[in-house]
């Protein structure tokens, strides 16, 4: 398979755990992990990348350290918003199921989190993993 936009071959530079805000393929599959980011009251980008002509069934995942501030996510597709929620009183709800989507060929994918309760920073993380067709 090809490199497409923003694809890594292999692991990621970040290491085993492909730690980076880019995509990276191994044989037909892709993955994402952003690691910790630190959300503040301001759109925080967790992954940021824009596949090749191949699309991606893929599933998002979020999850934050315990907090109590509630805590917004969200999935852009080209700058226009395919999919958030908003995690209450995190410390209770910190990992959710994961969010089922296709990318399609060609997209710039950025996924963000918002601290809708406070202005100090709290840790989330972001992952996807997929299947490239």
């Amino acid at each position: 398979m090809a490199l497409v936009g923003g694809g890594q071959s292999g692991f990621g530079s970040g290491g085993t755990a492909g730690v980076s805000k880019g995509l990276n393929y191994v044989g037909s599959h892709a993955f994402a992990n952003s690691g910790a980011v630190g959300v503040v009251q301001a759109d925080t980008t967790q992954l940021d990348f824009t596949t090749g002509g191949e699309y991606i069934e893929a599933k998002f995942r979020f999850n934050t350290e315990n907090t109590d501030d509630d805590i917004r996510f969200k999935v852009n597709f080209d700058g226009e918003t395919v999919q958030g929620y908003t995690v209450g009183s995190a410390n209770n709800h910190s990992f959710h199921s994961a969010l089922d989507l296709i990318i399609p060929p060609f997209t710039h994918v950025v996924c963000t989190g918002y601290n809708e309760s406070s202005s100090t920073s709290r840790t989330t993380y972001a992952s996807i993993s997929g299947r490239v067709y």
